[in-house]
């Protein structure tokens, strides 16, 4: 069981793009960077969402997480050169 999925929103959720972006964190409780433009379709303005977690569409979601795995294989690689 994740905790962190008792707190996504659903991609119709009035909180998405709905919070004040003067005291947004700049990560949310999975580490993903705030805000992000959350909207579907996007309107081109990231604002961050109401809650704690900021809602990114699966398929975005999925890209973050891969291209965060493939930058840790870098950097572990490359500590073990060094």
């Amino acid at each position: 069981i994740d905790p962190a999925s008792d707190y996504e929103l659903l991609a119709d959720s009035p909180a998405i793009d709905a919070g004040d972006n003067n005291i947004c964190p700049t990560t949310d409780i999975d580490g993903y960077l705030r805000p992000y433009d959350g909207d579907d379709p996007g309107d081109g303005f990231a604002d961050c969402d109401i809650g704690a977690m900021e809602y990114l569409p699966e398929p975005q979601r999925a890209a973050t997480l891969f291209a965060g795995a493939a930058l840790l294989g870098l950097l572990y690689r490359r500590r073990i050169r060094d």
